[in-house]
């Protein structure tokens, strides 16, 4: 209300309550509102929060695979991770808001619906790869584990059979 004093009346005449001008509000408005010029004096941003949602969610998908499988705290739940898309899903959610605006093209909005829906299947995949595929891995009952006695092998034990004159003699005996 503070900026209409200052305006005088063909402001007053050309604004909503809100400030903006009716051809935003009504979608309606005079030949001028209409114009490309007028459009010009309302610049579009970029919706930055849609793509850094998109590549932080990809990032959270690849980084478990290259960074947070070799530390034991996040490879055995990769609450990192979660984390990470979890901040994803909320810049998807808050670009495709802003995408949806009624000063958006059309054509943004289905960027930002295609680049949503591409984002929350990475996280569903990465879900389903890390709490339901994981289950359908059969346990190797037979398999030596870190603290059992099994075979262990000695380089020292073996050293005079497999240097390389002991090679080569059983390679010529066997011709």
């Amino acid at each position: 209300m503070r900026g209409f004093a200052s305006r005088g009346v063909a402001a007053q005449k050309s604004c909503g309550l809100d400030g903006k001008p009716k051809a935003f509000r009504t979608g309606g408005g005079t030949a001028a509102t209409q114009s490309p010029r007028f459009f010009a004096m309302y610049p579009k941003r970029f919706n930055w929060p849609i793509l850094t949602g998109f590549l932080l969610s990809l990032f959270a998908f690849i980084s478990y695979f290259l960074i947070f499988v070799w530390f034991p705290t996040t490879r055995n739940f990769p609450w990192a991770n979660l984390l990470l898309f979890v901040v994803a899903t909320a810049l998807l959610l808050l670009g495709l808001r802003r995408a949806f605006t009624e000063e958006r093209r059309k054509r943004s909005k289905v960027f930002a619906s295609i680049i949503t829906t591409f984002g929350v299947l990475v996280f569903a995949l990465f879900a389903f790869n890390f709490f339901v595929f994981a289950r359908w891995i059969p346990s190797s009952k037979g398999a030596p584990t870190s603290w059992s006695e099994g075979a262990r092998f000695h380089p020292q034990r073996y050293q005079s059979q497999t240097s390389f004159s002991y090679r080569t003699a059983i390679d010529t005996n066997k011709r």
